[in-house]
């Protein structure tokens, strides 16, 4: 029967488990968030702290680039983000989610310092030009280069977010929290970000790093 799976496909389970074991996912420390905030352009600072403060997905920021104008996916706005009121918040829609799924994600005080000193907040979060693609205002380097230039190393795909969740289950020993504001499961959630060798310090000292902490002297505008 097809619903069956046969005697060969049930003896993949150890190399599963020996593939679960193996697998690292890639973060960023507290000290590496504060260079990656220093030399990132201004345009592309939303960016970074919605990852990183709010483990926004890139792909709900940025344009798949696919497509004509009225095809492409819908991206996240400053529409979406709600700065007053006793609860900012980011309201992810579902036509941006890329699981589909409205979800809610409250903003911490540090974001909100970091969001309000955008001074246009209308229309699109970010630019149209992905951050991994050159750009004329940084003579060809994309903004990914230019924040590797100042790292002296390379580019971890997707680790603002990835250490969001980290830090984030530190932060508030809630896997099922972190899954709604993720928009993850549990599961998933419990898998791939619980990292019992990490310390509730290395949290507090990331989710700490506010525009009050952190000079921003920049010679390069995305």
């Amino acid at each position: 029967p097809q619903t069956l799976r046969t005697v060969a496909e049930r003896t993949d389970s150890p190399s599963l488990r020996k593939q679960k074991r193996e697998r690292v996912i890639e973060t960023w420390s507290p000290a590496e968030l504060r260079t990656i905030l220093k030399a990132v352009p201004p345009a592309y600072l939303p960016w970074v702290v919605l990852s990183a403060f709010a483990g926004v997905r890139t792909l709900e920021i940025f344009s798949q680039e696919k497509g004509s104008a009225d095809q492409r996916k819908q991206v996240l706005a400053w529409e979406d983000v709600v700065l007053t009121g006793r609860e900012p918040r980011i309201v992810v829609p579902a036509a941006v989610s890329k699981t589909a799924e409205k979800r809610t994600i409250p903003i911490s005080r540090e974001l909100a310092a970091w969001l309000k000193t955008t001074a246009v907040r209308k229309g699109p979060i970010c630019p149209l030009v992905v951050p991994w693609k050159g750009t004329k205002g940084g003579r060809g380097k994309s903004v990914t280069d230019l924040i590797t230039g100042a790292l002296d190393g390379p580019w971890k795909k997707n680790a603002l977010r990835h250490s969001f969740a980290t830090y984030r289950v530190l932060q508030v020993e809630s896997i099922g929290k972190v899954a709604l504001e993720m928009g993850n499961s549990e599961r998933v959630i419990k898998s791939h970000y619980h990292d019992a060798g990490r310390k509730r310090a290395e949290a507090r000292r990331w989710f700490e790093l506010g525009p009050d902490k952190v000079s921003r002297k920049l010679e390069v505008v995305a």
